[in-house]
This record gives structure tokens, sequence and C-alpha cells, in this order.
């Protein structure tokens, strides 16, 4: 059954973890990801939606961690799954949430302008020097979420990233976010959201799928790994 959207409990809760990721930022910096993890979980279950989590993140990496677009979820199940270091590239206009742009910026999140080639290129080379410094980066490659729940053409810009840095791709699949609330309905319906991960396509293989290729593979991948394959 439909309810309202972000009730209460979770809006108490969204306010807590930020509250929260901005005292362990000021205090203990390193501790600052796993507390985002944990947030992110507890805002999950408070908005109503049941979190189930299929494969193991890798051990190694650092990844450029690349998954579907489906619903606002989106934002609060990733961070849930990535374990360690980690930012991710984000639209520019959600970084002007007065609530969320204290966290976001502790947490390096890369603002991204969508309409802006040249400086959608430059937020993506500082991704890059994120990676390089071991931090997981977490991006969207459908550049917005859908509007029908069908996978969306995935822009380059990542994959461009990918072959320059050398790092492997982990694809994500998110499977329920959008009938939990897609874009275009203002309430949401509590259920179970399942985010699988998938096995990383290593550098190794770039050369041989070149970037159209690897972005072929990877939206492949992602499809079945999200139930739309």
């Amino acid at each position: 059954m439909a309810t309202a959207i972000f009730g209460p409990l979770a809006l108490v809760a969204f306010i807590a973890v930020v509250l929260t990721i901005l005292a362990v930022a000021l205090v203990y910096p390193p501790g600052i990801h796993a507390v985002t993890s944990l947030g992110c979980r507890l805002i999950v279950a408070a908005a109503g939606a049941r979190l189930r989590v299929e494969g193991t993140f890798p051990a190694d990496g650092p990844f450029i961690v690349m998954a579907n677009h489906e619903s606002f979820l989106d934002m609060f199940l990733l961070p849930a799954v990535v374990p360690g270091r980690y930012t991710g590239v984000m639209a520019e206009e959600m970084m002007q949430y007065p609530l969320l742009l204290p966290a976001l910026r502790r947490l390096k999140v890369v603002p991204i302008a969508r309409q802006d080639q040249e400086s959608a290129l430059l937020s993506l080379r500082i991704a890059g020097d994120a990676l390089r410094a071991g931090y997981h980066v977490v991006l969207l490659p459908e550049g917005t979420r859908s509007l029908d729940g069908r996978l969306l053409p995935f822009k380059s810009g990542g994959f461009y990233m990918a072959v320059a840095t050398r790092a492997p791709i982990l694809p994500i699949g998110i499977d329920g976010a959008f009938q939990y609330k897609p874009k275009t309905r203002w309430t949401i319906e509590p259920r179970t959201v399942t985010v699988r991960i998938g096995r990383p396509v290593p550098a190794s293989d770039y050369d041989a799928l070149g970037t159209a290729g690897l972005k072929e593979r990877v939206r492949a991948e992602i499809a079945t790994l999200s139930g739309k394959g």
C-alpha cells in the first residue's frame, strides 16, 4: 500500500545520520565512511524499504562502482553496501540541498554538471584522482532516473575514466527501487529492494573491448543484475 513519501521516522533518521556524519568528520575523520554506510542502512529501513544484498563486495580495488538509477533511494542504497573509503559523482543540482551539502562535502562527493561537457570532464578527472588515492568511486552511468523502470542508454564519461585510470569496474544492479518510489510518483510503496553485486570487469579486458565495447558489456551486466536483462 502506498504511503506518504519520507514519513516522520525517515526524516528523523535522515537528520540524525547527517548530524552524526558531520560530528564524526570533526572528531574522527577516518570513521566517516563506516558511519555513513550504517546510517544509510538506517535511513533505508526507516523509509520503509527492506534491503536485501546478493553477492559479496570484492576485497581488493579500488573500483569504479556502476549501478542503474531507479529512484531517489539509490543514493542511500549504494553507500549502504560499499565498504571502505568511497566517494561518488553526483548531479550538481543534488548538491544544493542544505541538509545534504555538508555531509556530501565531507565525503568528497564530486558534483557534475550534466549539460556542460567541459565541466563534466573536469569532474571525472577529479574523481579519477580519488581513485588513485584509493577511494572507490560510485557513479550512475544513465545520468538520470528512469521514468519507466527500463534501463536508459549509458553515458560514456565513466568508461573513459575507467580506461584512463585502469581501475576495474564493479557492476551493481538495483531491483525494486523503481516500484518503491519512481520519479513520477510522490508516494512510496514499502517493499524489499534487492542490491545485487556482480563480478568486476578487469582492466586487462579494456583494450580488447574498447570504450564502446566496455560500455556495452557493463550495461548488459547491470541489466541482468537489476532484473532487466
